[in-house]
């Protein structure tokens, strides 16, 4: 989170389709994919390295706009990068 703060993303909640997940995290509400109103100046960031081309399919389901995959490269660049 801190990586992205100092990039200047200003990081609104959280969203996590697992039924454990629920409340907070880092003093930001989590929401489950359904509760999410996606819009043009809001980006959806998937911060999963692991899962991120399942979660951004999802995501671009379930009618959300500017998803994007955090990812760090070897040499430390910060990126946000659009999947299509």
């Amino acid at each position: 989170m801190d990586v992205l703060r100092t990039e200047g993303v200003k990081i609104i909640g959280f969203i996590d389709d697992s039924h454990s997940a629920n409340g907070t995290f880092h003093d930001l509400h989590v929401s489950s994919p359904e509760e999410v109103k996606s819009d043009e100046e809001t980006a959806v960031i998937v911060a999963s390295f692991r899962h991120a081309n399942n979660i951004v399919k999802n995501a671009k389901e379930k009618g959300m706009k500017n998803v994007m995959v955090f990812t760090i490269s070897k040499l430390g660049k910060v990126e946000l990068e659009e999947l299509v």
